[in-house]
């Protein structure tokens, strides 16, 4: 049985690095330091705020509406994800919107971006389905989407996160 490799080097010239790990972003002062670099000045600690805000809400499809949502989703019932809308910030679009189907008949559905307010971020299927129209590149959004949002609107009782 061949050996399972669980580690790997690295080596890179660089005039900088940043760690975004949030609570162990002290931890590359010692990882550079035991890597034989320093010591470091104490004003070295640069922080970056992407200012990134996003909504996220789960749905649950009930029973009878499965046969529907598997004609709809490219891959049927299949857990993964649905849709990747990226931002694109060549064009100024800074927003986003996903979806990923979950097992146990989940939807889940996350919008924002950089920038984003939270008076800006979508709430409901309404707001939603006008956010996705919005988009720089709302015409890629493909058409199972809207549908998908009809479908929830339509048995938002059963369906609401």
């Amino acid at each position: 049985m061949d050996p399972i490799v669980t580690h790997f080097i690295v080596q890179l010239e660089t005039d900088g690095i940043r760690d975004t790990s949030r609570p162990a972003q002290s931890c590359y002062h010692r990882w550079l330091k035991n890597s034989g670099f320093g010591p470091f000045p104490a004003s070295l600690r640069d922080e970056y705020d992407p200012r990134l805000s996003y909504t996220q809400s789960v749905y649950t499809f009930p029973r009878k509406l499965l046969p529907v949502v598997e004609k709809l989703l490219p891959y049927g019932l299949m857990p993964g994800a649905v849709l990747g809308n990226t931002p694109d910030p060549s064009t100024g679009e800074t927003r986003m919107l996903y979806m990923y189907f979950m097992e146990g008949s989940h939807l889940v559905i996350a919008a924002g971006g950089w920038g984003v307010t939270g008076e800006q971020r979508p709430h409901g299927i309404d707001e939603l389905r006008n956010y996705a129209k919005s988009l720089h590149n709302a015409g890629a959004t493909p058409q199972f989407v809207f549908e998908l949002f009809d479908l929830l609107e339509a048995d938002e009782d059963e369906c609401c996160p």
